[in-house]
């Protein structure tokens, strides 16, 4: 169902978010991850 999809599709965001966290970008990642979840988090 869409819901679901919507979920994983946020849990998705969240888990790049991490990843991107932990590349050597840094706090520049962790920036850019903490504008994704608030983006998932507003759909």
């Amino acid at each position: 169902m869409w819901w679901e999809r919507r979920k994983s599709l946020r849990g998705m965001t969240v888990a790049a978010g991490i990843r991107h966290c932990m590349s050597p970008a840094g706090w520049a990642g962790c920036a850019s991850a903490a504008e994704s979840r608030r983006l998932a988090a507003a759909l």
